[in-house]
């Protein structure tokens, strides 16, 4: 009898213990919810324009590869195929020039110790001010940054989740649908294209440190549902702030449709103006998330800070409360408020969140891209913050008829 003889089997490994490893140390209490710092597009780069023409192939490795620290660490000739490495029993790709620069070092490639791998990129950080972002916050600059840059960037290019699973060498598929999470730039075209505020332009404001501001008091706001607000009263509310604090606020919510926990806690470091993104830190459920921005916010939120990205709050951390006040005056102000009552809703700043997923659904972005972007875990969730208008279901179903 001369069967096949089966492979073993690897270990599998579950998501919930995966995923923590693949943090490493760069968060303080690494878990399933937790999520890195991500530079954008811009800070890797300047990274990589580095004089030392050893580091910069090393970082190049890193970030084209996706390799653990550890495999880079361990790399040798022996592994250096035609158009691939072969690690761990995996075929990984990589770029063609960065793969004939590896040819021309000597057998043990780079011979860097994890201390020395961590020291040249720290050094390298502070060099460009990336290390800014990392300063004093519950993150830590690693190596593994390029590997979860790799991840996310190789998703927003196009690259499916299996073939990344692939790739990377996560044991858990949940691992890969983790990373992809953080792919929030995947989403951006639909953004720009179905988002109201994608094409409104930002509102000049003057920096923080030139608004005093005295902040409203703690008076509790009621727990009415949160009123549905059409695209025209999206303008009538906006147009209802008094001052640069309550413009720059109210338009975030509608940009990013971020909780009013995560506003509060938003600091300058979380801002990546290039890429258009916010980092939400232990958002709902204590998870980390990113969120999209428009060009017009985030020009916005650059005109507002009046320092640099250190740990510093945006909104002088404004509670939850003081946030929900701001708000509720803006719809009273409006006329807003007095609509909804009757009908037992409110203007509140959850009102965004709903007016975000209603006004994208209408506007024809796709309920996989609205979930991602709200930072549901289930589509059955996204649903519930759809205000469905019968006016919209008329004009899809003769759409639909007239096809049959």
């Amino acid at each position: 009898m001369g069967g096949d003889v089966e492979e073993p089997q690897k270990e599998q490994i579950p998501f919930a213990e995966e995923w923590p490893v693949e943090l490493t140390d760069e968060v303080v209490t690494p878990s399933a919810d937790r999520m890195p710092l991500l530079p954008d597009r811009v800070e890797i780069a300047a990274v990589f324009a580095v004089c030392d023409p050893l580091e910069r192939l090393a970082f190049q490795t890193l970030y084209e590869t996706g390799l653990r620290e550890v495999e880079f660490l361990q790399l040798s000739r022996q592994q250096l195929k035609d158009g691939f490495l072969e690690v761990a029993g995996r075929r990984v790709l990589i770029g063609e020039e960065t793969l004939r620069g590896l040819h021309q070092l000597p057998e043990g490639l780079f011979g860097w110790e994890t201390a020395e791998l961590r020291k040249r990129l720290r050094a390298r950080a502070r060099q460009t001010g990336l290390i800014k972002r990392y300063d004093g916050i519950d993150r830590k600059l690693m190596p593994s940054m390029f590997r979860h840059a790799c991840g996310v960037h190789l998703v927003e290019n196009g690259m499916d989740i299996f073939a990344l699973h692939v790739l990377l060498g996560h044991s858990s598929i949940y691992t890969t649908f983790r990373v992809a999470e953080m792919a929030v730039g995947a989403c951006r075209e639909s953004y720009e294209r179905f988002h109201p505020l994608a094409k409104v332009p930002a509102t000049p404001i003057k920096p923080k440190r030139d608004v005093r501001l005295r902040a409203p008091g703690e008076e509790k706001v009621g727990k009415a549902k949160p009123a549905d607000l059409s695209r025209q009263d999206m303008v009538v509310l906006l147009a209802a702030a008094k001052d640069d604090r309550e413009r720059l606020l109210s338009r975030l919510f509608y940009a990013s449709a971020m909780r009013v926990g995560s506003a509060s806690e938003l600091c300058y470091l979380d801002i990546f103006y290039d890429e258009r993104r916010v980092f939400l830190r232990s958002a709902k459920g204590d998870v980390d998330l990113y969120a999209l921005i428009d060009q017009g916010t985030a020009e916005m939120l650059r005109m507002y800070q009046d320092r640099e990205p250190v740990s510093v709050s945006v909104f002088d951390h404004l509670s939850t409360r003081q946030m929900n006040r701001l708000i509720s005056d803006m719809g009273v102000r409006s006329g807003l408020q007095a609509i909804a009552e009757p009908l037992g809703r409110s203007v509140s700043p959850h009102c965004f969140r709903h007016a975000f997923a209603t006004h994208c659904y209408e506007a024809g972005m796709g309920l996989a891209d609205i979930q991602k972007l709200l930072g549901h875990s289930s589509l059955a969730t996204t649903n519930d913050y759809i205000f469905q208008h019968f006016e919209r279901h008329q004009a899809v179903y003769r759409a639909s008829v007239e096809r049959l």
